[in-house]
């Protein structure tokens, strides 16, 4: 009995690792993935701050024109 625990503990534990190949092909798709996520959010900070640079000029232009309407 004690070796067929045995047996089943070392079969679950062996089944479970994970060859050092697989592990570094995991981490380099990490850090791929966490440089995408980066750049991805550069972009995203570079479009909100022309998104505000847009919107102020859009407020300007339309005081401008409410403005000029009521001259």
């Amino acid at each position: 009995m004690r070796k067929l625990v045995f047996i089943l503990i070392s079969f679950v534990f062996f089944a479970s690792c994970v060859s050092k190949k697989k592990y570094a092909d995991l981490g380099y798709e990490l850090e791929l993935a966490i440089n995408d996520l980066r750049a991805k959010q550069h972009e995203l900070d570079k479009c909100n701050n022309e998104k505000g640079e847009l919107n102020s000029q859009l407020k300007s232009e339309s005081s401008k024109f409410q403005n000029f309407k009521t001259t």
